[in-house]
């Protein structure tokens, strides 16, 4: 029976992650062909957070989240796409910390430009991988584990999606020693005309 267990989550796992790698294609293929639908609408950035906030809950991931809330932030993109590019950075800060770890968001911005970074305490990216890991299919030599599984397709996919509203994605080390994705738009019309610029 515990063999039997065994092949079974083997079968179950590999399947969750060829349906991931699918979705992730197709989405890849239709865009490289402009046919992914797009709704541009008014998208707080503090409320994306804490929707996908609300989600880790359910999961019992078994982290420290912490949201910084130092503004709030509005931009004008699709509210599906904005909510898929946080999930693809928070999946990959669950992957990447262990048990207990920690894992940030935060929301600010500036005169022109809002921002979201999302930090983990994982083991970071080195600084000669970082021209590549937006790249398709690219995985850093500390995620090549068969314990941590991934296509190598998100962050293209986070970055398709930043870029598709006028944003980017930059990359830098937390404060704990992981990586920090920090989203930059700008901001919508409403949100500088609020604040009179």
């Amino acid at each position: 029976p515990e063999v039997l267990q065994e092949s079974i989550d083997a079968v179950i796992s590999e399947t969750e992650h060829m349906s991931s790698l699918v979705k992730r294609l197709l989405f890849l293929a239709r865009s490289d062909q402009k046919r992914i639908p797009v709704s541009i609408e008014e998208v707080c950035l503090n409320d994306i957070v804490n929707e996908v906030i609300k989600e880790i809950d359910v999961l019992e991931a078994n982290r420290k989240i912490s949201f910084l809330e130092k503004d709030k932030a509005n931009i004008s993109a699709d509210p599906y796409l904005i909510k898929q590019l946080v999930w693809i950075h928070t999946e990959n800060a669950l992957k990447y910390t262990k048990d207990k770890g920690e894992i940030d968001f935060e929301v600010y911005k500036d005169d022109k430009y809002a921002y979201l970074a999302i930090s983990d305490d994982g083991p970071g990216i080195a600084e000669e991988e970082t021209p590549f890991i937006f790249d398709r299919f690219y995985r850093s030599d500390k995620s090549r584990n068969k314990d941590i599984p991934g296509t190598g397709l998100g962050l293209s996919i986070a970055l398709l999606i930043a870029t598709s509203f006028g944003g980017t994605i930059m990359v830098s080390k937390s404060k704990y020693g992981g990586a920090k994705f920090i989203n930059k738009f700008k901001l919508s019309k409403k949100d500088n005309k609020a604040e009179g610029v």
